[in-house]
């Protein structure tokens, strides 16, 4: 076998689609499936009701009342993301990570915290809820330059199109998106009170934030194959579940392993298991920006040519 068979990808060539291994999401009292659910049994009841209405209860009841009850349901939603995009995801590798939020300033006057406290905050956030989603075998790596603040982050794909082109070892990333009440009042002006967002205690009020994370795996499952051939010399761990590397068995490698920026060490058996039992369960497709205008005149499309 040659050498190369041993050694991670040197290079890539231009992806136009990332395979989606798994997908967690709270859509405030919904998970998962539940959203989908609501919107045929919605559509079902009122054929046009996706274009004029939601499919939350509108029975504010149906809410928490208390500041601390919303906090506590908050909390919740953002760990249920977590957990359900990742507990079948491979563990004791360190994911990279990019974490999205709302727009943010950090010129803003009178904020309710200093940049530097922000950024700390959201660089950790999401290895912060990985011990309460339950995950702790589970390793995040939040990138450099991997905090996201815009209100349209579109970009956010391209961007990690980008990024799996610039590193070939890289095969999977975690899209960790955010967004509600706590995070709205986290980012904004002391002078916007936690109240008008719908913070603090009281019924829920029609047409305040609603929280919404979701927790997106994208990868290219073949960046791994090199992997493979390094498996069968790791070290069984005497828990036979735990897929972390601990050394080499009675025999070693004929190629010695080389570590790369997001493959620090081998894979081992157990590790790759979890890998390969991963579904793909979509494929997303690279972003394409299509002009409205003509290309002679620049003149707008006009709407029979956008159908």
């Amino acid at each position: 076998m040659s050498a190369d068979a041993y050694h991670a990808p040197k290079t890539s060539p231009r992806l136009e689609t990332l395979d989606v291994l798994s997908i967690g999401m709270s859509l405030d009292v919904f998970r998962q499936g539940q959203v989908w659910k609501a919107l045929q049994k919605q559509n079902a009841i009122q054929a046009e009701a996706l274009h004029v209405g939601s499919i939350l209860p509108m029975d504010p009841k149906k809410y928490p009342i208390s500041a601390s009850d919303k906090d506590m349901a908050y909390s919740k939603r953002e760990a249920d993301a977590l957990e359900l995009g990742l507990k079948n995801f491979l563990e004791k590798w360190p994911i990279p990570t990019v974490t999205v939020v709302r727009g943010w300033n950090p010129s803003t006057p009178n904020l309710r915290f200093t940049p530097e406290e922000t950024q700390e905050s959201l660089s950790v956030m999401v290895n912060d809820i990985r011990v309460p989603a339950g995950l702790h075998w589970h390793r995040i790596a939040n990138l450099q330059d991997g905090i996201v603040c815009n209100d349209t982050p579109e970009g956010v794909l391209e961007a990690v199109f980008r990024l799996f082109e610039r590193h070939p070892d890289l095969p999977a990333v975690l899209i960790y998106a955010n967004d509600g009440i706590n995070m709205a009042g986290s980012l904004s002006s002391r002078d916007i009170t936690l109240k008008s967002l719908g913070g603090g205690s009281g019924p829920r009020v029609p047409g305040t934030l609603t929280d919404t994370m979701v927790a997106l795996i994208v990868g290219r499952p073949e960046r791994v194959d090199w992997l493979r051939q390094y498996a069968p010399y790791t070290k069984v761990n005497e828990n036979r579940i735990d897929p972390e590397f601990r050394g080499w068995g009675w025999r070693k490698p004929p190629v010695e392993f080389r570590p790369t920026r997001f493959i620090p060490q081998p894979w081992t058996a157990r590790a790759l298991e979890q890998w390969d039992a991963l579904p793909v369960l979509a494929r997303l497709h690279r972003p394409v920006s299509v002009p409205l205008t003509r290309p002679d005149t620049g003149e707008r499309l006009k709407r029979e040519a956008l159908t």
